[in-house]
């Protein structure tokens, strides 16, 4: 069994690495470097938000969950809050 688990931990770690040298849209690449992570985990749903140059984050890729209603993610302002320092 932990055999097949780090087999398919690898198969995903090579899947991300293509992801990454085949693409440029960087979407694209996050949404595919979530589903890896998440199904690697054993995870339900994830989310990746990149912190803004103003402060707080963006919602740039989501797994699981649902988007913002009628809106793509991707473009929704909504602005996570930055963590105090």
């Amino acid at each position: 069994m932990v055999t097949s688990l780090r087999a398919r931990h690898w198969d995903a770690l090579i899947r991300i690495g293509q992801a990454l040298t085949a693409q440029l849209d960087l979407d694209t690449v996050l949404q595919m470097v979530l589903q890896a992570a998440t199904t690697m985990l054993s995870g339900q749903a994830a989310l990746i938000a990149l912190r803004q140059p103003e402060g707080g984050f963006a919602v740039r890729a989501l797994y699981g969950l649902p988007g913002p209603q009628g809106s793509d993610h991707r473009s929704d302002p909504t602005r996570l809050p930055a963590r105090a320092r």
